[in-house]
């Protein structure tokens, strides 16, 4: 993040914590964005403010794009005041179980707390997807074939398909109780749709299993990274 930048964020009164997280996660994002469109990458925009509509002010971060005769340029967003807070709070209900490779509330065998490294890595990860889902093409994961995949291929070894099914079936849960939830709070239909869509699911498909992978190798390697951003569902023999 540039000082100028940073120097702004400041002086509109945004706390030098959600900074340092802000900054953390505008990295995350230009990294995987340059990785994945080497030459053509976008610019990422950090706000003094939370999400400018009262339905996006639990949003940390968006990639926005051009639609119809808007000719803006696509940018990542990332919204800066209270962010350490919502990302601290993302990190909660995606506590990851390094056995199953499912969500805290799964009570899995061995919970490890995500640092808030790992948890703007899969941020970024999401929000990069989104670009790729648009700009490649790829086909998309699906909440009916991770059950199916998961069928197929779980198991206790940690290889490379049975880690992919256990992030999968873990999604396929959260996305269970991440519905029932938002009923909970009466939001409308058109937002549950949106929130619960197949591209929202194949975006935290990726990011979720590229940051289980991670934790596998303590480091991948950039091809391995661009290799799981670009991956498209494997097929189930």
């Amino acid at each position: 993040m540039k000082k100028e930048t940073i120097e702004i964020l400041r002086r509109r009164g945004v706390s030098g914590e959600d900074i340092k997280t802000a900054d953390t996660l505008y990295k995350c994002i230009a990294y995987l964005d340059q990785k994945i469109f080497p030459g053509n990458h976008i610019h990422v925009v950090i706000h003094p403010r939370k999400g400018w509509r009262p339905c996006m002010r639990g949003i940390i971060a968006d990639y926005r794009y051009t639609r119809g005769d808007d000719k803006k340029p696509a940018v990542y967003d990332i919204y800066a005041v209270g962010l350490t807070e919502r990302v601290m709070h993302f990190s909660q209900r995606h506590t990851i179980s390094i056995n199953k490779n499912k969500k805290r509330r799964l009570k899995g065998d061995k919970v490890v707390e995500p640092t808030i490294i790992e948890i703007c890595f899969m941020l970024a990860a999401h929000e990069v997807r989104h670009r790729v889902q648009r700009e490649l093409m790829v086909r998309q994961f699906s909440a009916y074939y991770a059950k199916k995949f998961y069928k197929r291929w779980y198991s206790r070894k940690m290889t490379y398909n049975s880690v992919l099914a256990g992030s999968l079936y873990g999604l396929v849960l959260y996305f269970r109780y991440r519905k029932r939830e938002l009923r909970g709070r009466k939001k409308s239909k058109k937002y549950i749709a949106k929130a619960m869509s197949r591209l929202e699911f194949d975006a935290a498909a990726v990011s979720c299993f590229l940051m289980n992978r991670w934790r596998m190798c303590s480091r991948l390697t950039h091809r391995e990274t661009v290799r799981v951003m670009r991956m498209k569902p494997p097929k189930i023999v």
